[in-house]
């Protein structure tokens, strides 16, 4: 669902963030925007992230969240941006959409995004990404829309929704935008024709007030809508 992905497998010599970091979340260096609100969810909806930070080309942090020091995640941010330009440049790849870094410490992915921004989030080591794809989707898209960005056709709109099921864990009622609406069940979509990774539900759903949508489990129990709507 993501295109030009790379996987990087190298290992950085030096000291990473703590991969087990202790609650409560260190003190802010600046005032939440709705940028670090972005941030945060993202990180509340991919297991092992555990700080994230939107940074221009220069490696500059626009805004960040996370369980680690302001300081540490936005030198991290800025090194790993300017690795992604490296990378672009030595490679003669041109834009890379999403690369993901493995180390023994730690897992790095970085996402491209308009005008020379990009996300960086760092996860414990070993994570799996599978079926973090919507997640990034939808974290693009957030900022997309906050920061005034057009995003191309090529990276597949996900939408974060709250979806309540019946015993049979079939959908019953979607809450988007502090609105809930009673639900349809059209049809239950699996296999590689509907793009679900195992232990993944999708469902083809009519709202009441009309609109048709697809809306998928993931495995980790997160809710997303493929189209925008309400």
């Amino acid at each position: 669902m993501m295109s030009d992905e790379i996987r990087i497998i190298y290992v950085r010599p030096g000291r990473a963030p703590s991969a087990n970091p202790p609650p409560p979340r260190p003190a802010r260096d600046q005032a939440k925007s709705p940028f670090s609100i972005i941030l945060e969810e993202l990180i509340d909806r991919i297991h092992g992230a555990y700080a994230a930070a939107l940074v221009d080309h220069e490696g500059e942090s626009v805004d960040y969240a996370g369980n680690i020091p302001p300081f540490d995640i936005k030198i991290a941010a800025a090194s790993w941006r300017i690795s992604l330009a490296h990378v672009e440049a030595v490679a003669g790849i041109g834009k890379a959409g999403f690369i993901t870094i493995r180390t023994k410490s730690q897992t790095i992915a970085l996402y491209a995004l308009p005008d020379g921004y990009a996300l960086v989030v760092l996860m414990r080591p070993r994570v799996g990404l599978a079926g973090t794809a919507r997640a990034f989707s939808a974290c693009a898209y957030a900022l997309a829309n906050e920061a005034g960005w057009h995003l191309t056709s090529e990276i597949a709109p996900w939408f974060p929704v709250t979806v309540d099921c019946d015993s049979r864990h079939r959908p019953i009622r979607i809450v988007y935008g502090g609105l809930a609406e009673p639900v349809d069940v059209l049809g239950i979509l699996s296999g590689t024709q509907s793009r679900l990774a195992r232990r993944e539900r999708g469902y083809r759903i009519r709202l009441a007030s009309g609109p048709e949508i697809t809306v998928v489990r993931e495995a980790t129990g997160h809710w997303y809508a493929e189209e925008r709507f309400g």
